[in-house]
């Protein structure tokens, strides 16, 4: 079995926190949504006036493109 090394610690330390930060997203977007927040993911970029939180939500599976914010439809990819 290989040993880890230091730097492949941290990296492994780092991708943990941010596996539960992003259920923690999860958790807080998923009153507002109609199934699991697993297929959903938050734009950090754009506020969204429309979204009960001020973020855009992309479903992941139906609009991996993210062209269609669940609530307002803007893409992400915005001009």
């Amino acid at each position: 079995m290989l040993r880890k090394n230091p730097i492949q610690s941290r990296i492994l330390e780092c991708a943990k926190k941010i596996e539960d930060l992003e259920d923690e997203i999860g958790q807080m977007i998923r009153p507002y949504l109609s199934e699991s927040s697993d297929f959903y993911s938050v734009d950090f970029l754009w506020g969204c006036d429309k979204s009960p939180f001020g973020l855009c939500v992309y479903h992941k599976i139906e609009d991996p493109a993210h062209d269609n914010c669940i609530f307002c439809n803007e893409p992400q990819e915005r001009k």
